[in-house]
């Protein structure tokens, strides 16, 4: 049935378009019949036209100034410059993306509200649904803002409140609204390139084209788009080459006995550097020698991405009182993205192996005669191969949109049909090894087809997993290596329809009122190869340290909503609205919305607003299959004396996350009250106080499962012993204080996490020596952020905690005069604590750090100049980190610095030349 939908759509799009050229030609002009209430607007945060543009709750704009000014080339990079996408990990952009499951997809980017998580976040394209991605973040659907061409954009409204009742009940934090170029403009022509003060080529090329014309009753916009950015590693700035956390699981395997898993003994051939054997200055770990291995050899700061997009959009006049519109637009990704080598453990290689080391074998030779026990056929190894593992996304997305508006006596309607669809591929490029072919190589079985079962020493290859795995030839790692396929879709069907008038006129003012009922059909597939995905007998998977979740998934939600906006006096107004949605999988739930507009007087105004909000698990959450990722614990003071054996740092494990069929939804309480004050015609200011209750967040804690363990309330057994879907811990020797190799946990609801702040913004303008300067100030400060991380554990306070800054400020001021323009902004972002538990006392000395130390707060300052070359050409340079300054210190992660909050790109020129005609 949707398939037909689809194809329909299609019809009636191509119909539409025949249609519009016979007006184009034969229609008369009516351009100039409008009716009073085509003069209102409609604004985000209600569906209600209106005159004034000032709604009960605020709306944050980024309009087309801030856009040519901003050195951003896509829709992440200007949504980062927000202070109201700051706050723990909620936004992510394309370094967060990798090769493992708890990495975001290669090349995606997501933007979250007030930290509450891209998923409670919902992204509208003028003020529609679209299509999430077909790959979900860990467990969490979002919607693809990588995949929204910025050349598209004419600017974005955002509603940094709860919008449950006006936009749907998944609205928790907020809604993003981003208004499209759907009408005629001028055309133009704009290229940009960019790139880095450093020796890394960190090229951005951007070639974008705009045409529009207008008729006497159609309106026609189109566009096309291209992207090319390269990559960014973590070795390409001195600051991040190395990591403060570097990994004891290195190319350098460490090697035990079968019954002696407390001694570990690392080769000779480890640099010395690298090789921590108790030597003074390298001192063993809980489980013994280890060569030690630098992750940000290998990390990519920023992946490289390239993207293609093109879209059309028309209005049409049929008649004074009637419009058809549509949208189409089509866009592509490819990106790649590295991560670490694939770790393996307690893998064995035979003692005999041709290639074993003789010092390695005379240590244990050594070792077993002075405990007097017979030699042993293998040892046991832990490590990693020395090629990152490398994935390749593709994504096309697709979307349509195709309706009627027009006028009825004093009221405005509107209805659509919206289909969106999202295809993705990756592919596993490199560095994914078969498990089984590798242990064979290891015993010389592997057959020269890549087979197995071959006769070693005559013709069974090997494999030699010494010296770093340095002196095997490219064709064996070609044998052992997989090229692992996965697939997803995700599809979106929306029809709607609203209406919106005067009910009737009061004594202050029109009652006005909108009404409105929506169907949607939501669908997403994820069909990862099976290489990567969990045995369902034996848990495994067939491929090291690489996993997949499949995940297949469908609902229908249906949704009537109502809003009124009531003059209770001259100066005083009321906003009532509520949404009833109705999920096939979780039922119904009803959210309503109070906000309120006082106007003291012409200068100030007073407003606020209350909202619930439910989100039902996303499909990503009730249709997946087992989930693989991995993990570290923390060895602070809770788990120093248990799990981690008395030593610091982290220790490392490989997790299986299994779904939960008793999820319940999640629900918020929203509340905001503000005030605007103009001061006089050129100065404005609002101040907003804002609060979130966010309770029974679906996702994981791992911390509280190791809680559990040492309460006895989850079983603790050696590596291979867990059933699948059995919760637990699998260690070393199946015993607290033993290195942990996996744990198994599945989702459930969580604790609360609650948050308030306020938000200020300031404008000036004046004039001085026949320039128009502008000041323009906007900021957050977090005044609370406490998270509940399960229903067992304490509430935490998070404001000023890693990751958490509680201030994050921007000030921009602004000059033009005549033909040449500028801006120069100071992006600042408070200090806050660092994240140390991992770290022992004497880790911290050798750092020279105290364990409460902060992350020093950043001051960045961009510049950006334009130049009117003519009327129709302008010429445009914007520099980033103009002083050049370093991203502060953060010991807290691998990567030395917090890239949520920091950016270590340096200074980054851009310069953008745009033509019209």
């Amino acid at each position: 049935m949707r398939n037909q939908l689809f194809k329909y759509s299609l019809t009636a799009f191509a119909c539409a378009q025949i249609f519009n050229s016979a007006i184009v030609l034969g229609q008369e002009d009516n351009s100039g019949e409008q009716s009073a209430s085509e003069k209102k607007v409609v604004i985000t945060g209600s569906r209600i036209k209106q005159v004034d543009t000032e709604g009960v709750s605020p709306v944050k704009t980024i309009g087309q100034d801030d856009i040519q000014e901003s050195s951003a080339n896509n829709l992440s990079d200007l949504l980062k410059e927000l202070s109201i996408t700051h706050g723990g990990e909620g936004s992510f952009s394309t370094h967060a993306s990798g090769a493992l499951q708890a990495d975001a997809p290669v090349g995606a980017a997501a933007v979250s509200l007030r930290g509450l998580g891209a998923s409670s976040t919902l992204v509208l394209i003028n003020g529609r649904r679209v299509a999430g991605s077909s790959f979900a973040f860990q467990s969490q659907n979002f919607i693809d803002i990588n995949s929204i061409p910025l050349a598209a954009v004419e600017r974005v409204e955002i509603l940094p409140s709860g919008a449950s009742a006006i936009y749907g009940a998944d609205a928790v934090a907020g809604v993003v609204n981003l208004i499209l170029k759907d009408s005629a403009v001028d055309n133009e022509l704009r290229i940009s390139y960019g790139n880095s003060e450093a020796k890394s080529d960190d090229t951005v090329k951007n070639l974008s084209l705009v045409w529009g014309m207008s008729t006497d009753s159609t309106d026609i916009n189109m566009f096309v788009d291209y992207y090319d950015v390269n990559s960014l590693y973590d070795r390409d700035r001195d600051l991040t080459a190395n990591s403060f956390d570097p990994s004891q699981q290195g190319i350098w395997p460490s090697f035990n006995g079968q019954f002696f898993d407390d001694i570990d003994y690392v080769e000779a051939t480890c640099p010395d550097s690298l090789r921590f054997d108790d030597r003074a200055g390298f001192p063993i770990s809980s489980f013994g020698e280890y060569c030690q291995y630098n992750q940000n050899a290998f990390l990519p700061t920023y992946p490289a991405l390239e993207s293609a997009a093109a879209g059309f959009f028309s209005t049409t006049n049929i008649n004074p009182n009637l419009r058809w519109f549509n949208e189409v637009y089509f866009t592509t990704t490819e990106s790649s993205a590295n991560s670490t080598g694939a770790p393996f453990s307690n893998v064995e290689v035979p003692f005999d192996h041709p290639n074993m080391p003789t010092e390695l074998a005379t240590r244990f030779n050594d070792l077993w005669s002075d405990l007097g026990v017979p030699p042993e056929d293998f040892l046991l190894m832990w490590g990693r191969f020395a090629n990152p593992r490398t994935l390749q996304v593709t994504n096309e997305n697709f979307r349509i949109v195709t309706g009627l508006e027009g006028n009825w006596e004093n009221w405005d309607w509107n209805s659509s049909l919206n289909y969106s669809q999202n295809k993705a591929e990756q592919r596993g490029i490199a560095g994914i090894v078969n498990v089984e072919k590798f242990e064979s190589a290891l015993y010389g079985e592997l057959c020269a087809d890549g087979s197995i079962g071959c006769t070693p020493g005559v013709d069974g290859l090997y494999f030699n997993p010494f010296n770093g795995g340095l002196d095997n030839d490219q064709e064996i790692f070609d044998l052992i290596e997989e090229n692992v396929p996965r697939n997803g879709e995700s599809k979106l069907l929306v029809v709607d329809f609203n209406i919106t008038g005067d009910l009737a006129e009061l004594e202050n003012g029109s009652l006005s009122a909108a009404f409105g009922a929506e169907f949607r059909n939501e669908e997403v597939i994820d069909s990862p190869s099976p290489l990567a995905t969990a045995d369902p007998v034996s848990g495994e998977v067939p491929v090291y340290g690489f996993g997949s979740t499949g995940a297949r998934a469908e609902r229908d939600v249906f949704a009537v909503y109502s809003e009124f906006l009531i003059p209770l006096a001259e100066n005083f107004e009321l906003q009532l609205a509520g949404r009833y949605d109705d999920y096939s999988d979780f039922g119904g739930d009803f959210n309503p919305k109070v906000g309120f507009l006082y106007r003291a007087t012409d200068d100030f105004l007073i407003r606020g607003s209350w909202n619930t909000s439910f989100r039902a698990p996303s499909l990503a959450q009730v249709g997946a299959d087992t989930t693989l990722s991995s993990g570290a614990l923390e060895c602070g003071p809770e788990f120093l004396n248990n799990f981690c054996g008395g030593f610091g740092g982290t220790d490392g494990y490989l997790s299986e996350i299994y779904g939960n069929p008793d999820l319940q939804a999640e629900e918020s309480e929203a509340f905001d009250i503000g005030v605007a004050i103009n001061f006089s015609q050129d100065a404005y200011m609002t101040l907003d106080y804002w609060a979130f209750e966010h309770d029974n967040i679906v996702g994981i804690d791992n911390e509280e499962l190791f809680r559990a363990a040492l309460r006895g309330d989850v079983a603790v057994v050696a590596e291979g012993d867990l059933a699948v879907g059995e919760i637990g811990i699998e260690t070393r020797n199946g015993a607290i204080g033993d290195p942990i190799e996996e744990i198994h946990l599945q989702l459930e609801n969580l604790g609360i996490q609650e948050t308030s702040g306020i938000d200020f913004t300031y404008t000036q303008h004046w004039n001085a020596n026949e320039s128009r300067w502008s000041l323009l100030l906007d900021g957050t400060y977090l005044l609370d952020y406490d998270r509940q991380r399960s229903k067992q554990a304490e509430v935490e306070p998070l404001e000023g905690t890693f990751r958490y800054p509680e201030l994050i400020l921007r000030a921009k001021l602004r000059w033009r005069n005549d033909d040449w323009s500028t801006s120069l902004t100071g992006y600042y972002v408070s200090s806050y604590d660092d994240d140390l538990e991992k770290y022992t006392d004497d880790e911290l000395s050798a750092f020279g750090i105290s364990r409460n130390r902060k992350i020093p707060a950043w001051l960045e300052w961009r510049l950006s100049v334009g130049y009117e070359i003519n009327q129709d050409a302008h010429l445009r340079l914007s520099i980033d980190n103009l002083l050049d300054e370093d991203a502060p210190l953060a010991y807290g992660t691998s990567a030395n610095v917090d890239h949520f909050n920091h950016d270590t790109m340096g200074r980054f020129f851009r310069l953008t030349y745009t033509q019209n005609f």
